[in-house]
């Protein structure tokens, strides 16, 4: 998990504190994919994508490369 740390480290912008570092959150990293994966989903398909989309992640495997191989499966509930 260390690797996944490092990695959004790398990543991030510097900029000012939006929340206090104090503040603890109480989600899995599971939880976390699987709402990174719901905010990508909505970004990129926001007038086609029903409200009603399940996310879950089936799937969790780090590699020795440091990154980790992410599958989820969607449940999407659309009336036709």
């Amino acid at each position: 998990m260390e690797s996944l740390r490092e990695y959004l480290l790398e990543q991030a912008r510097e900029r000012r504190w939006v929340y206090d570092q104090r503040m603890v959150s109480d989600k899995s990293p599971v939880e976390w994919a699987e709402e990174a994966l719901k905010q990508a989903l909505m970004e990129k398909y926001f007038q086609e994508l029903p409200y009603q989309t399940g996310i879950k992640v089936v799937s969790w495997v780090p590699k020795l490369s440091g990154e980790i191989r992410i599958d989820y499966q969607l449940d999407v509930r659309n009336d036709i």
